[in-house]
Parts: structure tokens; C-alpha cells; sequence
């Protein structure tokens, strides 16, 4: 049942609960969605520009999610944590193009630290915000840190390498073999790694000369470690294990029972 308001419209249900809520506003249409109990669910509200911003609610009417679809089909999903006292503990929100494949992820979380001094009748509050940015790789999210580098590291260009400002071509980019592929240490990581095939500039040269030193540093204790647990394997032991001989059958001697002693035979006199 639709029934008339003064900004809009509502739809009711036959017992009479509203369902849905339609106003519009100077900031757009706000559509409001209620559940049986007359409890606000999800509130939708479509921007003039086309934007539409969705909010869920939980149980304590607090926001649990938030989309945000642009005209051109990028979305910001935003998912909110609160901690055991009700407060915003973290903000998780991943953005996705217009294909809907994830761009970046960000998380801010927030640490509400209260330190309780009975002996003063003091309380401290600490709130620090942190923010942590991800960026998509291939089996998931990486932690991408804000690094400010010196002004002699950000001013640093060479022509010879680069083209000019503002133009995306390079004319000297080159290729490096580096033999790593009998290494068991690069076997070992190249599911997940491998060097640039082209290099556009001497740092994505240096990026990988200086990752492939740290998985074979990695790989070589990986390995001294295995081996250390190990104990060494006699000749013996080792040809076995190659020609997959049947082991030697060990032979025990018996012992006496408790209380049992062997008896030596006494010597036989002739004549």
C-alpha cells in the first residue's frame, strides 16, 4: 500500500508498518528501508550528479556499510568495525574501477587507549589514527607504506633514461639476462616472482637485483636449517636408499629372563 507524504511517498505493509520511505531533498532522493520491527535497515540516497550512497545500519542503528557507486561505474565500499565499547575501531574502505576490479584499499583504525590512575584520580585518554594503504597484487592486498623521500632523492632526473615531464614515452628502455634460471633458489620463488623482462630506467634494474639477494639469502638458510635437522646418513644407508635394497635383517641375542643365568657346559675330561 503507497500512500502520499509531504516530501515523497511510503510504502506500507498490510498490517499497516511502514516498509519503505521515499523523500527527496535539496541533496537528492533519500529512499529508507525498514524491516517488520520498524527498525531502519538501509538507506539509499541518489545525488543529483547520479552518485548513490548506500548505508546499512545494524542492530544498534550504527553504520556497518557503505557503497558508494559513481555515474561511470567506479565504487568505494567502506566496511565500519567498532570495538567491544561501541566506538569506530577501524574503517576498512576498497575502491574498484569501472570494470569492478579493485584499485586500492585503505584502513584506518583508530585506537582509543583510557588509562584509569585511581592512586590520583587521574584518567588518561590516548586517540591515535592510523592509515594504512594497500595496493592489488595477485593473490590479494599488499601493505604499500607512505614514504617521504629527501628532496636530493625526489629532484633526482636524467634525461638519458627519462623523457621529459609529462610524457609517458621512453626511448631508452633495454633488457638483461641474469641467468637465474637453474638457480633453486629462483625455482624455488618463481611462482611469485620473476624480474622485469624490460627495464625502463636503472631503478627497476637495481628493485630486482636487490630482491632476487634477499630470496636466495632467504633460500640458503631455509635450506642450512633442513639440513641441520637431518642427521647424516652413512654410505651404506645412502646406496640403500638409491637402489632400494631390502634392509638387513638384525639379529639379537637373547637374554636371560630375571633371575635366569646361563649356564656355562663344563668341560668334557678324556681318559
Amino acid at each position: 500500500m503507497t500512500r502520499p507524504t509531504a516530501k515523497g511517498y511510503e510504502k506500507a505493509a498490510p498490517s499497516g508498518v511502514v516498509r519503505e520511505r521515499v523523500e527527496r531533498k535539496p541533496d537528492g532522493e533519500h529512499v529508507q528501508k525498514i524491516n517488520a520491527a520498524g527498525r531502519l535497515e538501509k538507506e539509499m540516497i541518489t545525488k543529483p550528479d547520479g552518485t548513490l550512497h548506500a548505508t546499512t545500519y545494524d542492530l544498534g542503528h550504527r553504520e556497518k556499510r557503505i557503497e558508494v557507486a559513481r555515474p561511470n561505474g567506479a565504487k568505494e565500499i567502506t566496511d565500519v568495525h567498532y570495538d567491544r565499547n561501541g566506538q569506530v575501531r577501524a574503517r576498512e574502505t576498497i575502491q574498484t574501477d569501472v570494470r569492478g576490479a579493485p584499485v586500492s584499499k585503505t584502513v584506518v583504525v583508530k585506537n582509543n587507549l583510557v588509562i584509569n590512575n585511581t592512586t590520583i584520580n587521574n584518567t588518561t585518554i590516548n586517540n591515535t589514527t592510523v592509515v594504512r594503504e594497500y595496493r592489488p597484487s595477485r593473490f590479494g592486498f599488499v601493505y604499500a607504506p607512505v614514504v617521504v623521500a629527501p628532496a636530493f632523492y625526489a629532484g633526482w632526473y636524467d634525461p638519458f633514461w627519462y623523457s621529459s615531464p609529462g610524457v609517458l614515452i621512453t626511448t631508452h628502455s633495454f633488457r638483461f639476462s641474469w641467468g637465474w634460471a637453474p638457480e633453486p633458489w629462483y625455482v624455488y620463488h618463481r611462482a611469485y616472482w620473476e624480474p622485469y623482462p624490460v627495464y625502463v630506467g636503472p631503478s627497476y634494474w637495481v628493485t630486482d637485483w636487490m630482491v632476487a639477494g634477499y630470496l636466495a639469502d632467504r633460500y640458503a638458510v631455509a635450506v642450512s636449517a633442513e639440513q641441520t635437522r637431518r642427521k647424516p646418513n652413512s654410505p651404506e644407508k645412502k646406496l640403500r636408499m638409491r637402489c632400494k635394497l631390502p634392509n638387513k635383517p638384525e639379529t639379537r641375542r637373547k637374554s636371560p629372563r630375571p633371575g635366569q643365568h646361563r649356564l656355562r657346559p663344563k668341560p668334557s675330561r678324556e681318559g
